[in-house]
């Protein structure tokens, strides 16, 4: 157990650092409110946290569920489950006009991503 613990702890540091480094890339000088929820938000699996930051989530146009599955490398169903929870976290929202079903993050986080 400690051992999965260890590993799991290695690999959120290891996506927070990537995270961070297209931040410097980009040239913003201020973290965005998405990434400090990322990174001290303690009720976020690492699935969440990974599938939060995918690029085209923060796209107007936002992802299908098989998007997110292909990128993460999730099995579907569990892409779908998480998507369910980010949007039960009022961290991403469904569009229900689409079929498939397309899912963005929140409006505040797609115009914190913009500054």
């Amino acid at each position: 157990m400690e051992e999965e613990v260890t590993q799991l702890a290695s690999e959120i540091a290891h996506a927070l650092d990537r995270f961070a480094a297209r931040l410097a890339r980009s040239g913003q000088t201020s973290l965005p409110s998405l990434a400090r929820t990322i990174a001290t938000a303690p009720y976020l699996g690492f699935r969440q946290k990974e599938t939060l930051q995918l690029t085209d989530l923060a796209s107007d146009a936002g992802m299908t569920t098989s998007d997110v599955a292909r990128l993460t490398g999730m099995t579907q169903s569990n892409a779908h489950l998480t998507l369910k929870g980010l949007i039960h976290r009022g961290l991403v929202e469904k569009m229900d006009q689409f079929s498939p079903h397309r899912y963005r993050l929140a409006s505040s986080y797609r115009s914190g991503m913009a500054s």
